[in-house]
């Protein structure tokens, strides 16, 4: 179950990077903005963050 969690994790977290830097391409193409770059390190962080909340909210194993 970890690994199948960190492979889904890691698949969309991925994705989600690539969709924010992605659109901070400008129209005329290019390279992406910096603050492409700065949002999706915001977003992953945030992201983990609230994992790191959830897991440790969870209930130990004794």
């Amino acid at each position: 179950m970890n690994t199948l969690l960190r492979t889904v994790g890691a698949s969309l977290g991925t994705q989600v990077s690539a969709v924010i830097v992605t659109a901070s391409v400008p129209d005329g193409g290019g390279f992406p903005a910096e603050w492409g770059f700065v949002l999706g390190f915001t977003v992953s962080a945030v992201a983990m963050a609230g994992v790191l909340a959830a897991a440790a909210a969870a209930p130990c194993r004794r």
